[in-house]
């Protein structure tokens, strides 16, 4: 299983608030059945259950910027707080005091950084298409590996979409390699 990420462009109501503690960054990782820009012939919908088993089983999880390894803003449990309601998985995020995290506020403030994503190994996923012939993959269930608050859109990148498409066939799988690659060119271009 290959680890993919998602850009989320439902979650602009990031926001922080200082306390006594310090600096929490607020939001929504996820959002439930909203649909994802198009990846290339098809959208994604996170059902919501999908993080039921993952957040019982694997309670570290990261908050990253950027989907940066080397840039950790918090960790589950203790920095990071994630919860689901009916609306998605919402995050709450003590930032630790460093002049990385003291940038990304002024940059949230600023509405310059308003969005976020997510990292997951899919565990169980559907296909179907919808009433004007896209097709639609549903995460039913998925492993959450971290969630970034991001500057640009995060897609996968070609090699894991096609390994994550063994299904779709020939055809539709090229439209799918010929659409990341556009994105890649576009994201470059930044």
């Amino acid at each position: 299983m290959n680890k993919e990420t998602r850009f989320n462009p439902h979650s602009t109501e990031l926001r922080v608030a200082d306390t006594p503690e310090g600096k929490w960054l607020e939001g929504y990782a996820i959002v439930w059945n909203s649909r994802s820009v198009d990846l290339g012939g098809f959208v994604e919908v996170v059902a919501p259950t999908a993080l039921d088993e993952s957040l019982k089983t694997n309670p570290d999880v990261l908050m990253l910027r950027d989907h940066d390894s080397s840039n950790v803003l918090g960790r589950a449990p203790k920095t990071l707080t994630l919860t689901q309601d009916a609306k998605g998985l919402r995050f709450s995020c003590l930032l630790p005091n460093t002049q990385q995290a003291n940038d990304l506020v002024e940059s949230i403030r600023r509405q310059d950084v308003r969005s976020c994503s997510f990292g997951f190994v899919a565990v169980r996923d559907s296909w179907a298409k919808d009433h004007g012939g896209q097709r639609v993959r549903t995460l039913e269930q998925i492993n959450l590996k971290e969630t970034s608050v991001v500057t640009f859109p995060a897609y996968p990148d070609t090699s894991v979409a096609t390994r994550s498409l063994a299904s779709v066939t020939e055809a539709e799988g090229q439209d799918v390699r010929l659409a990341l690659l556009e994105i890649a060119k576009r994201k470059a271009s930044y």
